[in-house]
């Protein structure tokens, strides 16, 4: 199985990088604006899941969906290095971003949630990215639903650690709703 989970990794990663890296500058100029680093690159992840459920695209397993999404941050050409599977200290994230001295972490669930653990994943979350140094974190939580996907900010604009939630589901959303107050 974790064979095979890298291999779809991989050829989720080498396809949608193909795919993105040919219109890398106009999403470019779409996507990049003066807001930090942890901000753009939820929205980019948010631009990305809405374009593939436009384009009908169902992605079969996490690894599909960490490869897919690896694939598209190489390919907007920002100078990013996108480590998969990367340890910082005892914690192991889906994704970890490098931009010069920035540290973001990506935790990426795939599937259906009951609020409970979409709640205990926003608290692991939390506590990683402290632990790691990092500058941002952003938890995606995807099904195969249709529903629109949102990006939430889930936290104040003078804390340390960004962290960012995108998701399209029914839990995450009342979970979100929890988290805010």
């Amino acid at each position: 199985m974790v064979l095979l989970d890298q291999i779809v990794e991989t050829i989720s990663f080498k396809r949608q990088r193909a795919a993105t890296s040919g219109r890398g500058e106009v999403l470019a100029e779409k996507l990049q604006s003066r807001r930090s680093l942890t901000e753009q690159i939820a929205e980019s992840i948010l631009y990305f899941v809405r374009e593939e459920q436009d384009a009908g695209r169902v992605f079969r397993s996490e690894a599909d969906l960490i490869g897919a999404l690896s694939g598209f941050l190489v390919g907007l050409e920002w100078g990013l290095d996108v480590l998969p599977e990367a340890r910082v200290g005892p914690p192991r994230f889906d994704l970890l971003i490098i931009k010069a001295t920035e540290r973001i972490i990506i935790e990426v669930n795939y599937g259906r949630f009951k609020q409970d653990y979409i709640e205990a994943a926003i608290a692991k979350v939390r506590t990683s990215a402290a632990s790691a140094k990092a500058c941002g974190a952003i938890l995606i939580f995807l099904s195969d639903s249709d529903m629109d996907a949102f990006a939430h900010r889930l936290t104040e604009d003078d804390a340390r650690t960004e962290l960012w939630v995108v998701g399209n589901t029914e839990s995450y959303l009342k979970s979100l709703r929890k988290q805010v107050t």
